[in-house]
């Protein structure tokens, strides 16, 4: 899509693929990224009851043993993708990734599961038809994994920068930066450049069964590990153009959701925390 307001693009660190700007680039954009991890668990019985909504439409609630005890064993496997940061507060990091991490309880047409019911549970905002879900965390519990003292979580003391979405749509060949945190992979990064910018859902399989509307961002040498679902689609900027959503086997390619959708998701979300927070907590966007 050409810029609708006829501005001409200036340069960028990506120009003339100078392979300094993409180190920096990187590194940059690397303290922004966060490994999300799904899992169902049910460690009280009187939550039992309510999870078991949650995954009602795939009949797969944790079983309770003969002495009235949940189990500890996942009957819904565990979900790994990507996160990034695209607000915050003075207490809360606000993280992007796809909804796909809990498409356990979703299917097309069925889509019981309410952002406020989930909300119960992590979230901030959701939408399942788009794929994509916004996660609230408090600053104060972000924690790391010291394995030089026997894995014991400390303190995060480490900045977490906001990564902006893009202010103009990519056009065709844009060279671009994937972000992403498979399982056991920080700071993984795949670099690519933009095919097609926006595909139907339904154009390129058959077998939408999720009941997906968005449009995708089409990547060629995004062919890459599970786990880079929700990462963001870097410019030369610096700025998230798209956001990963998957690599489709039918097309081989990777497919990210388009900054249209992105943004018309984010400004509803972050719209509706600044009303629920009359009175002001310093956030920013």
């Amino acid at each position: 899509m050409a810029d609708p307001n006829n501005n001409r693009r200036r340069p960028n660190l990506l120009t003339g693929g100078c392979s300094a700007g993409k180190q920096y680039l990187a590194s940059k954009t690397a303290p922004s990224i966060f490994s999300v991890e799904v899992a169902v668990r049910h460690e009280k019985q009187n939550n039992l009851k309510a999870m078991r909504k949650y995954v009602a439409l795939t009949d797969k609630a944790t079983d309770v043993m003969d002495t009235g005890v949940p189990t500890d064993e996942l009957t819904i496997k565990r979900r790994q993708q990507t996160g990034f940061v695209v607000h915050s507060s003075d207490t809360q990091l606000f993280i992007l990734t796809t909804a796909h991490a809990v498409d356990c309880v979703f299917k097309k047409g069925v889509h019981q599961v309410t952002a406020e019911e989930l909300n119960l549970v992590f979230l901030f905002a959701l939408d399942i038809e788009k794929d994509l879900l916004l996660l609230a965390v408090t600053k104060d519990e972000l924690c790391l994994q010291d394995v030089d003292v026997g894995g014991v979580f400390v303190p995060c003391s480490s900045d977490h920068p906001i990564i902006h979405l893009a202010d103009l749509p990519p056009e065709q060949s844009d060279l671009s930066l994937l972000q992403g945190w498979p399982p056991l992979r920080a700071n993984s990064s795949i670099w690519g450049s933009v095919s097609y910018l926006e595909r139907p859902y339904d154009v390129l399989t058959s077998c939408n069964t999720k009941g997906y509307t968005m449009k995708l961002t089409e990547f060629h040498e995004f062919d890459c590990a599970n786990g880079f679902s929700g990462g963001p689609v870097i410019n030369g900027d610096g700025q998230c153009m798209a956001v990963f959503h998957a690599v489709m086997v039918d097309a081989k390619c990777g497919y990210a959701i388009c900054l249209e959708d992105v943004r018309e998701f984010l400004t509803n979300a972050l719209e509706n925390l600044l009303e629920d927070n009359e009175d002001g907590d310093g956030g920013h966007a």
